[in-house]
């Protein structure tokens, strides 16, 4: 039998094919990975590495940090709080969005590493025959003659092809400046066409002076869409993720309108934002804390912790109701692909503004039992103070002319109960005699 034969007819090693699917062989110091394991597995301590873990608990979650030092110990550390993070997170149903510079008067580290299409990730496209359909502003600046539209054109859709300056380390930036000096003569032939294309219009106006100014922007983004769109190009479009990958499932507010349930928290304490010019409450709520905004209206009270020496008299249930997320903003998400990996302990959410159940009808509603069940169907709706504030009057019903009530002289007065007694002895009078006259008139 030859080389050749025999090497067909053999069969693949098990313990290659086991450890390709192991976690020791995805294993990488430089990307922080949680580990986790069920069942026996779990009683054995057995995590798919090395040599098992003294951790035997169940529900136990794990981060590597070295699978083999040099005194044969795996170093690791526990990972439950990163798995409650996440749980936190799941149980709110709240999406989460890019930090609002405005808000807060300073950036998101992770906007900026976005670059300029920083503002078409964020909201999530809606798969529905209903949704707006896709933006043409590229077209726009084909289609349209005029200078200043077509300069808003670029700057809308052109700068999305463009490569992330903010994001390059120095040796990426002077990588990308010596390959762009390269096309000095290029650019030098786009100028005379854009002459050309605008020598009927005056060339002192300030609009052709603005496009003359931003022409190199345009003939990069031409050549960057020209490299990217060849079939035989290696360039891979940088689409990153809009909260770094924090959360997956894009749920829209009707979602968590209809599938999630507020939670109970407490009022802590109150809050004067003098940014924002409004009174707010500091909430406790499913292990977040967060603000919500007050109205002149409302009139709420915050949780009694009593005294130093620990009063009696405080009352336990003062501050507590049914809250739900309604906004959260990431600032800096954690650099899991480093050479000292984060954890979600390092990512910092910011402005988490919730709402109190019943008083927010676009993020609460009265009837918490799924749609079409019996108990939605059944269900009798409290209305909520501002709602029976709103609710107008019951409108007084006039009967028709034609409708003749007794006046209260015709109505018969309530009687007691003796009169009651006294009546039916009456009839029972009333019955014998007519049965002994009766009985005397047969005779």
């Amino acid at each position: 039998m030859s080389a050749s034969a025999a090497r067909s007819t053999s069969t693949p090693s098990t313990f290659a094919t086991l450890l390709r699917r192991s976690k020791f062989a995805s294993y990488d110091p430089q990307i922080g990975q949680v580990y986790a394991t069920h069942g026996g597995y779990a009683h054995r301590g057995d995590y798919g590495l090395k040599r098992p873990l003294s951790l035997r608990r169940r529900d136990a979650r794990i981060t590597v940090k070295n699978i083999d030092s040099r005194h044969q110990q795996t170093e690791w550390r526990s990972a439950y709080l990163d798995a409650k993070f996440m749980k936190k997170q799941e149980e709110t149903g709240c999406s989460v969005t890019l930090h609002d510079p405005i808000f807060h008067g300073r950036g998101s580290s992770w906007a900026s590493n976005l670059g300029p299409s920083s503002g078409d990730l964020g909201p999530w496209h809606v798969y529905s025959e209903y949704a707006l359909g896709p933006s043409k502003e590229g077209k726009a600046a084909e289609e349209v003659r005029g200078e200043e539209e077509a300069r808003l054109a670029v700057e809308t859709a052109g700068l999305q092809v463009m490569p992330n300056l903010r994001s390059m380390t120095e040796s990426q930036f002077n990588s990308y400046a010596k390959k762009t000096r390269k096309l000095y003569s290029e650019h030098q032939n786009h100028i005379q066409q854009l002459a050309q294309r605008t020598r009927h219009t005056d060339e002192t106006s300030n609009s052709t002076r603005r496009l003359n100014e931003g022409n190199y922007v345009r003939f990069l983004v031409n050549e960057h869409s020209k490299r990217s769109s060849k079939s035989s190009s290696s360039f891979i479009r940088p689409l990153p993720h809009a909260n770094a990958g924090l959360e997956y499932t894009h749920a829209p507010n009707m979602q968590q309108y209809f599938f999630t349930k507020p939670l109970p928290g407490r009022r802590l304490v109150f809050h004067q934002s003098y940014r924002q010019r409004a009174d707010s409450q500091v909430i406790s709520m499913g292990g977040w804390i967060g603000h919500e905004f007050m109205r002149a209206s409302e009139s709420t009270s915050i949780t009694d912790f009593g005294t130093a020496e620990g009063s009696p008299r405080m009352d336990r249930n003062k501050g507590k109701g049914m809250f739900r997320l309604s906004e959260q903003h990431l600032v800096d998400p954690p650099k899991v692909v480093s050479k000292a990996p984060q954890t979600m302990q390092d990512a910092q959410l910011s402005r988490l503004i919730m709402t109190h159940e019943g008083w927010e009808e676009k993020r609460n509603r009265l009837n918490p039992h799924m749609p079409g069940s019996r108990e939605y169907v059944a269900h009798i709706e409290n209305a909520s103070p501002i709602e029976q504030a709103r609710t107008p009057p019951k409108p007084i019903i006039t009967r028709p002319p034609t409708y003749t009530r007794r006046t209260k002289d015709d109505e018969t007065p309530a009687m007691s109960g003796q009169g009651i007694l006294n009546n039916i002895l009456n009839m029972l009078e009333r019955t014998q005699l007519n049965k002994k006259e009766s009985e005397g008139g047969e005779q």
